[in-house]
C-alpha cells in the first residue's frame, strides 16, 4: 500500500468533527491555536515557518476512507458555489 498524503489542518476556536478521506489513506495533524484553558502539558510551540513559533495543542490520526460519501459532499459543495457566483454576477 502506498505512503499516506499527510496534511495539517488549523483551527482557532473551531471544531472539528472528522476528517475523512475520499480513497486515499491521510495521515493528519489537527493543530488548535485556542489554547485558553489548556492544560500546559498539552501545548506545544509549533513552527509558523518565519522562525517564530506559537502556542497550540494538537491531535492527529489516520481520516476514515469513504469515497462516496467525500464525493458527495464535494460535488454538493461545488454546485452551491458555483451557484452563489451565478448570483452575484
Amino acid at each position: 500500500m502506498s505512503e499516506p498524503v499527510t496534511i495539517v489542518i488549523s483551527t482557532e476556536g473551531g471544531l472539528i468533527t472528522g476528517v475523512v478521506s475520499a480513497g486515499v489513506r491521510v495521515e493528519y495533524v489537527v493543530i488548535n491555536y485556542d489554547v485558553e484553558g489548556a492544560p500546559e502539558e498539552d501545548i506545544i510551540q509549533v513552527p509558523q515557518g518565519n522562525g517564530k513559533t506559537e502556542d497550540a495543542t494538537y491531535m492527529g490520526d489516520m481520516a476514515e476512507i469513504d469515497g462516496p460519501w467525500v464525493l458527495q459532499v464535494y460535488e454538493t459543495v461545488k454546485a452551491f458555489n458555483e451557484g452563489s457566483r451565478d448570483d452575484n454576477a
